[in-house]
């Protein structure tokens, strides 16, 4: 069966590699960060991946006290990324969710200028609602219906289906990133250390990350994580899941080593969180994703 015709578009907040962009057939464009006063964009190879230098040198400058800040997609940066794409033929953009940046209304506002500019096109701009590996794994998931011929109208409606079920569990290991991105209270942030809280979060219907409970140490927390896996998976036999690691990688070992044991999952894949997700997660943070059955 041939491949349809249309470009993939998403965001580098996606968490894959380069190389695994360029597999999928996806173009990416990538939101900014600074750290140390120095202006960067995310975006991971797959030596990043495997711990040298880049994200390695990112979560070592936070431990160290490091102020990261994330900025935006521009309205001009999609204007000149999707006229591109345009040029060749159709696009369907999957976004970051909207529930923790400003990016997808640059699109959609980007996307109603281009409209008028290239009228004999389609152009699809789909808030995923979606983050990090999450996003990951549902873009993944798009290319390979794209791969299996679907066209851009039928993916546009099977992501619109389809989203909701994509289910995102974080726990962090210091709350000092999620007080200073207003996510908690200082005072919060004080009691939490002093009795070794950790927040249990998940990714709600709006995109948000939003606490869902707390339990007292590391490793209760991420024993948590398994056993809402094994509440909320379909199928765990027949899917792919993903773990997301803020440089803990010995952590995302007990979790993938537990979710196959314990879950039954066949095919559990570790990466980075990176620097967008890392800048207001920090260190430590462990995020597992996988289609079950809705979010909360």
């Amino acid at each position: 069966m041939n491949e349809p015709q249309y470009s993939l578009l998403t965001d580098a907040t996606c968490d894959l590699t380069e190389e695994f962009y360029r597999e999928l057939g996806v173009e990416v464009i990538a939101l900014g960060y600074t750290i140390n006063g120095v202006e960067k964009f995310d975006g991971q190879t797959e030596a990043e991946q495997s711990g040298v230098g880049g994200m390695r040198d990112f979560y070592q400058a936070l431990r160290e006290g490091a102020r990261a800040t994330t900025t935006q997609i521009s309205t001009q940066r999609y204007i000149e990324k999707m006229g591109q794409l345009l040029e060749k033929g159709d696009v369907l953009y999957m976004a970051f969710s909207s529930g923790l940046s400003g990016s997808y209304q640059s699109a959609c506002s980007a996307a109603m200028e281009l409209r008028e500019t290239y009228p004999n096109r389609t152009l699809y701009v789909i808030d995923t609602k979606a983050a990090s590996l999450g996003e990951g794994l549902f873009v993944t998931h798009a290319s390979q219906k794209r791969g299996d011929g679907m066209d851009i109208h039928s993916l546009k409606k099977w992501i619109e289906d389809n989203w909701q079920r994509y289910c995102h569990l974080v726990t962090v290991d210091n709350l000092r990133h999620l007080r200073a991105g207003g996510r908690i209270s200082a005072t919060t942030e004080v009691i939490g250390s002093i009795f070794d809280i950790k927040p249990m979060i998940h990714v709600d219907l709006e995109g948000h990350l939003v606490a869902s409970g707390k339990v007292r140490g590391r490793k209760r927390s991420l024993r948590r994580l398994v056993e809402q896996v094994k509440e909320d998976i379909i199928d765990p036999t027949s899917q792919v899941m993903y773990i997301c690691q803020g440089d803990c990688i010995d952590d995302a070992r007990f979790v993938k080593d537990a979710l196959i044991r314990d879950v039954g999952v066949k095919d559990v894949r570790i990466g980075y969180a990176g620097p967008v997700i890392g800048s207001h997660t920090g260190p430590g943070v462990i995020a597992v994703f996988f289609v079950g059955k809705g979010r909360k």
